[in-house]
């Protein structure tokens, strides 16, 4: 999306790689958290990998089914969180370049896999799951850790914007 918005209009190039680079923080540490949470509950129980997995979690495991509505919320982009800013400056960039109907395409394809994220909560807090096994406090405390900074950057985009914009100034 950003390579025809840059392509197209080089006046547009700082914004374009700078909601880029917004969007490309806001996805890794979403992703990067919901990996720990899989990887935690893989180590505590051996399973992690399918959705039926995840039946209970949110009972089971109270932070971390806190962390991982967090990271599917936001990986949704769910308005307020971090994924919903990334996605916003990205198609705000690519329609103010001219390119409405490659952000139409990148607005219904977000809102296709808001069922896919969603059905992780669905499963995690509203069927039965199995009893609960111990597991490694240090990866649930990388995996709330990375919670929180999804929330605190959720309240502050325009920050994280800011340093993305300085980054792409200084590159040129």
């Amino acid at each position: 999306m950003m390579a025809f918005v840059s392509a197209s209009n080089p006046a547009q190039t700082g914004q374009a790689v700078s909601a880029m680079l917004y969007y490309l923080v806001a996805y890794g540490l979403t992703t990067f958290g919901a990996w720990a949470v899989v990887v935690s509950l893989e180590q505590a129980e051996g399973k992690g990998l399918e959705l039926e997995d995840y039946a209970g979690v949110g009972q089971k495991y109270p932070w971390l089914g806190a962390a991982m509505l967090v990271f599917m919320l936001s990986l949704s982009g769910i308005p307020l969180t971090i994924g919903f800013w990334g996605k916003f400056f990205l198609f705000r960039t690519t329609v103010e370049a001219g390119f409405t109907s490659l952000a139409l395409v990148g607005l219904f394809t977000s809102l296709v896999s808001v069922f896919y994220y969603l059905r992780v909560v669905v499963y995690m807090f509203m069927r039965p799951g199995e009893p609960r096994v111990r597991r490694d406090g240090w990866l649930s405390l990388v995996a709330v850790g990375a919670a929180v900074a999804v929330v605190l950057l959720s309240v502050l985009p325009s920050r994280l914007l800011d340093m993305a914009a300085q980054a792409v100034l200084r590159l040129q």
